[in-house]
């Protein structure tokens, strides 16, 4: 875990120690917080100290500051919901601590890719766990959803992550549009930021305790990852401190990204409702992983079993190519809030391991 070495010029000494109190409280592994009550005072012991992020109250002028430190400049503004002042980035201060912290880890996040600075060691020990069916409709999100609400209640730390081009995990999850997926996408694109504190200053986490990522701004953002981009994402988020377990929604249709993912995955989960035109669709599916483990000598289909969403006793069969772990009814005219509550207390959901 890094350390981030905060400096605020604010002449509010009130408010500086109220931040300091806070972050010492929530975050003392995480903020080292210097208060100057002027630029003149700031100007002086900078060059003895180590400063990473400098918040500058927004009645100064960050041009009237020496820039003898390597440091990210922003404005601390007391407008909500501002992004910039003046052409420079900034951070609003009343909002919740968690918010103020997240908008550091975000400017520390390009300082710390300019510094080179590495704040993950890369050991994958986190566990993939994929959801994905070859039809539409079915529920896949639902269920995945539902899966990680599980995990969260029995105290693990899991991240829900909507891989589908159009997924849009705020049917279920919080809306907040301030940080979205569109900034991991061009953190990876860019190379402009240390990938792992970006995540940690985008990710969001819902009331169950399920970490999530808002849907990208553009939803054409998404197709500007490549193989290569959503390997080197994965890597680090199996390798982050912050979750446990990574269960992946992905829109499938065996593109090279599929095949990537299904080989970092522990457990490969598809989802059908039984029907009929959903059950061939498996099937062929299942021939197909069948001809890419022998060409590719992977181990995909052993990985692979199937879960029945919206299964209906007169309408709906089970098939025989995939072990089925488990399944659940349809649920007529609930909201997705309701869903998620009903089949994520469905113990059958824990044989996915």
């Amino acid at each position: 875990m890094v350390k981030i070495h905060l400096a605020i010029i604010d002449s509010d000494s009130k408010y500086s120690e109220r931040l300091r109190l806070s972050f010492n409280s929530k975050y003392a592994n995480s903020i080292e917080l210097y208060h100057f009550d002027t630029i003149e005072s700031f100007s002086g012991l900078v060059g003895n100290l180590k400063i990473d992020v400098v918040l500058v109250d927004e009645n100064y002028n960050i041009d009237d500051i020496p820039k003898t430190t390597n440091a990210v400049f922003a404005y601390f503004c007391s407008e909500n919901n501002v992004a910039t002042l003046r052409d420079v980035k900034a951070v609003s201060k009343f909002q919740k601590i968690e918010d103020i912290y997240k908008a550091i880890l975000n400017l520390y996040s390009e300082k710390g890719s300019a510094d080179g600075i590495k704040a993950s060691n890369g050991d994958e020990n986190g566990k993939l766990i994929m959801f994905a069916s070859p039809a539409g409709g079915v529920g896949t999100s639902a269920l995945a959803i539902s899966y990680a609400v599980r995990l969260a209640k029995q105290g693990k730390k899991p991240l829900y992550l909507n891989l589908e081009t159009f997924g849009d995990s705020l049917s279920y999850f919080e809306k907040d549009t301030t940080q979205t997926f569109s900034e991991i996408v061009y953190a990876i694109k860019s190379k402009k930021a240390i990938l792992s504190v970006k995540i940690q200053s985008v990710v969001k986490r819902s009331n169950e305790g399920v970490y999530y990522f808002n849907p990208c701004n553009l939803p054409l953002d998404m197709l500007e990852m490549t193989e290569s981009d959503y390997e080197e994402l994965i890597k680090e988020l199996l390798s982050s401190d912050e979750f446990d377990n990574v269960v992946v929604d992905a829109g499938f249709n065996l593109s090279k990204t599929d095949l990537f993912l299904m080989k970092k995955s522990s457990v490969i989960v598809f989802v059908s409702d039984g029907s009929e035109s959903a059950n061939t669709k498996v099937k062929n599916t299942v021939k197909s992983l069948e001809i890419f483990d022998e060409q590719l000598n992977t181990n995909n289909l052993s990985k692979s079993c199937i879960f029945y969403n919206k299964f209906s006793s007169k309408t709906s069969q089970k098939i025989d190519e995939l072990d089925c772990i488990g399944g659940v009814g349809k649920f007529e005219n609930f909201p997705i809030s309701q869903i998620v509550k009903n089949i994520s207390a469905t113990s059958e959901l824990d044989k996915i391991s």
